[in-house]
């Protein structure tokens, strides 16, 4: 923890101010998603849909690179209902 200049105290309030920023983002996206742009309906959509897929593959770790681990559970559970 020394050589990375914080104490974990420090690192567990700075993961908290990054959920937070994260979430405060999804919610100016769908605020924003409700009113009119020039930008066409099915245009957001699809971007929606994209920030969406990379917030699900890259929420706890790398998604991407661990795929068939990080996802094969999400599937399941997606699948069953």
């Amino acid at each position: 923890m020394a050589q990375h200049g914080g104490t974990e105290e420090e690192e567990a309030i700075n993961e908290f101010q990054e959920v937070e920023q994260v979430k405060d983002a999804w919610k100016d996206i769908n605020k924003e998603c409700l009113y009119p742009t020039i930008v066409p309906a099915p245009t957001l959509t699809r971007i929606l849909n994209l920030a969406h897929v990379i917030d699900v593959v890259y929420k706890d770790k790398d998604g991407y690179t661990h795929a068939r681990i990080m996802l094969e559970q999400r599937f399941r559970n997606f699948n069953a209902h």
